[in-house]
């Protein structure tokens, strides 16, 4: 008997340690204020384009992007681009497709960092922040990807994003 009841709050620490750690190391898709959406990266001549999903279902006004380097260095991703809306500037609006180019100050925005030189070989991290009027959950509050750059024989640069599969598992992109 006395095995048991000293047993009991064991297995109860046990059993909501397991069901606390299975919620946290679920792949996690929303925040309490929205969703994130997988930004497109493509290119035009050699020049890089973020891009709005051609599947996307509204067009969105563009609050902010910037560009990072994925990995960290001395615990920090160094800021690749960065550009943000004036505080009174008019939004830009993308539609289903829509792109903007890497280093493109739109006007009524402001660069926070001036675009660097992508290089070959590294994998980076870009992200458009969105304007939502009264967000819920479904809400896509911004797009992102992640992506490599690469350099063909003949000097172009190209640049290759990695994939997410439906099981939550990342196909890393090789550039």
């Amino acid at each position: 008997m006395d095995d048991f009841r000293l047993g009991m709050p064991r297995d109860i620490f046990i059993s909501c340690f397991c069901v606390v750690l299975g919620a946290f190391s679920s792949p996690i898709a929303a925040t309490p204020w929205g969703m994130r959406g997988e930004a497109v990266i493509d290119s035009d001549n050699g020049e890089m384009l973020i891009c709005v999903p051609k599947a996307a279902s509204n067009s969105i006004r563009l609050d902010s992007i910037w560009v990072s380097e994925k990995n960290l260095r001395d615990g920090r991703r160094k800021a690749m681009w960065e550009i943000e809306l004036d505080q009174n500037g008019t939004p830009i609006q993308l539609g289903p497709g829509g792109c903007v180019s890497y280093g493109f100050l739109p006007s009524g925005y402001h660069e926070q960092v001036a675009s660097k030189s992508l290089n070959p070989g590294n994998t980076y991290y870009a992200r458009m922040n969105l304007i939502v009027a009264n967000p819920v959950r479904q809400s896509i509050l911004f797009y992102d990807a992640v992506f490599c750059v690469g350099q063909r024989r003949e000097g172009t640069f190209y640049y290759r994003q990695n994939r997410y599969e439906p099981d939550g598992r990342t196909v890393k992109a090789a550039c």
